[in-house]
């Protein structure tokens, strides 16, 4: 009788139905068969159960009940008296060079499903994170207006959410500040302190589109005044 290394053991086990609903007892018992029916060599079949209880350092009778169980749902059989895995020789058998063409191709399809959906997710959760990081900017930008300014209507919900796409939070928040300051609490004032900055640059060290600075910061608010309100 040959004595085997190593066995197969098939990942599949681990969604086959009739291992997952065996006991933790029942499990580990059949892992451990494998195991003897690999070093019995004999095509799958198990040497006496006598000689099993020996090898496993287990009671003779209550090893019997648990291999009859493992008999009922398939797992093991019987043949002319004796013990058997099921199957295990097939399993054993050496794979032919047209099965692990196909089982290649099998894994390769895999890695290509689950590596898409991988990077589906990615970019799902990166487009997920970016609206959640907008709509915290509206909810802090709104809670400011709200809080300084003027109650929230309808079309100012709309221009936050505007000005949120289109400017830098930290710059809304400073023209509403500058809006509190001179006590211009108006929508417009402030969008068009967001416009100036845009085209001109802020004062905060920021590039310039076309290079030039304001004098001063009062020169900045007089001229947004005049802009909105005419002085």
């Amino acid at each position: 009788m040959a004595t085997k290394y190593w066995i197969k053991l098939y990942i599949e086990i681990l969604h086959d139905p009739k291992m997952i609903r065996l006991s933790q007892s029942l499990f580990n018992l059949t892992i451990k068969l494998f195991l003897v029916a690999g070093e019995y060599d004999d095509e799958g079949y198990l040497p006496p159960i006598e000689d099993i209880a020996i090898i496993l350092r287990a009671d003779e009778e209550h090893l019997e009940t648990e291999m009859i169980e493992l008999q009922r749902v398939g797992i093991l059989s019987t043949d002319s008296g004796r013990w058997m895995v099921s199957k295990f020789a097939d399993r054993q058998a050496a794979v032919s060079t047209a099965e692990r063409m196909r089982q290649y191709r099998e894994r390769k399809q895999k890695q290509q499903y689950y590596g898409d959906v991988t990077n589906r997710n990615v970019e799902t959760e990166s487009e997920t994170d970016t609206e959640s990081d907008k709509r915290e900017g509206v909810a802090r930008v709104a809670t400011f207006y709200a809080n300084n300014l003027t109650n929230i209507t309808p079309f100012i919900s709309e221009q936050i959410k505007g000005w949120v796409a289109d400017y830098q939070e930290a710059w809304i928040m400073d023209a509403m500040k500058i809006a509190v300051t001179n006590n211009a609490r108006n929508i417009n004032y402030v969008s068009a302190i967001l416009k100036r900055w845009q085209a001109e640059g802020k004062d905060d060290g920021a590039p310039r589109k076309n290079g030039r600075k304001p004098d001063n910061r009062q020169a900045e608010i007089d001229k947004t005044l005049e802009e909105v309100f005419g002085k």
